[in-house]
């Protein structure tokens, strides 16, 4: 598998793990404001890793808002 950090805002860490077909991406918003990240996605559909919810990707981004220290995980296959 490949791992790379991902360019984020200030107050954001991100990263993208990589194996055979699946990817996952992990925001951490490690500050005392919600932030936002933009996902780049190739199309593919993007699951919450935690409950399974269906994310859609419009013109191939999606807009994440994050909570105050919180953090975000995304597959996609």
């Amino acid at each position: 598998g490949s791992f790379r950090w991902l360019e984020t805002g200030e107050g954001l860490i991100a990263f993208e793990r990589r194996a055979e077909k699946e990817r996952a991406i992990i925001v951490i918003n490690n500050g005392p404001t919600s932030q936002k990240f933009v996902l780049a996605g190739n199309g593919a559909a993007a699951y919450e890793a935690i409950d399974g919810q269906r994310l859609e990707l419009f013109d191939g981004t999606l807009e994440i808002e994050l909570h105050p220290y919180s953090v975000k995980i995304f597959l996609t296959k």
